[in-house]
């Protein structure tokens, strides 16, 4: 990667882009090259969680508002390192912390959250959804699969 002006570069090549509203412009990219600082690196390997890019205090956008006549804003947001908390053992695929959907849905029917019918119906959702994820034209699709996934997610604090 070429200019170094954060601890951590990600050069990219736009693949596609999206009008948002009146003068925005939501681009999605293939990353080319990444550089990351040295010392950030070394920080990373003594820390606990191994957050790497976390390490950083990184921004969120959030959304873009104008408010009480003000020209729009960004809005952004940190992460809460106070807030750092594991998943239980009840949720997700069970041989290992990320996988494949399919058998997330199996380790459900598993642990007794879901039976074979629900797994069927959310698996068939699931590849509706795959089929065609147009948030509009596919609505109700994504509208019945989140509702089911949700039931299936650990409890949260609302904050």
């Amino acid at each position: 990667p070429g200019l170094k002006e954060a601890l951590i570069n990600i050069e990219g090549k736009v693949i596609s882009s999206t009008k948002l509203a009146e003068y925005y412009e939501l681009y999605v990219c293939q990353a080319v090259g990444v550089s990351v600082d040295e010392d950030l690196v070394k920080k990373d390997e003594d820390s606990r969680w191994k957050a790497g890019a976390y390490e950083i205090d990184p921004l969120f956008e959030v959304t873009v508002l104008g408010e009480n006549g003000h020209p729009p804003r960004l809005y952004v947001g940190n992460l809460d390192k106070n807030s750092i908390r594991g998943l239980p053992d009840d949720f997700g695929p069970w041989r290992t912390f990320v996988g494949r959907f399919d058998d997330w849905i199996e380790d459900e029917v598993t642990r007794g959250k879901i039976g074979e019918h629900d797994k069927k119906e959310i698996l068939e959702l699931n590849e509706k959804w795959r089929a065609n994820m147009d948030p509009v034209g596919n609505a109700e699709v994504k509208k019945q699969l989140t509702e089911r996934l949700k039931d299936l997610m650990p409890e949260r604090k609302e904050s």
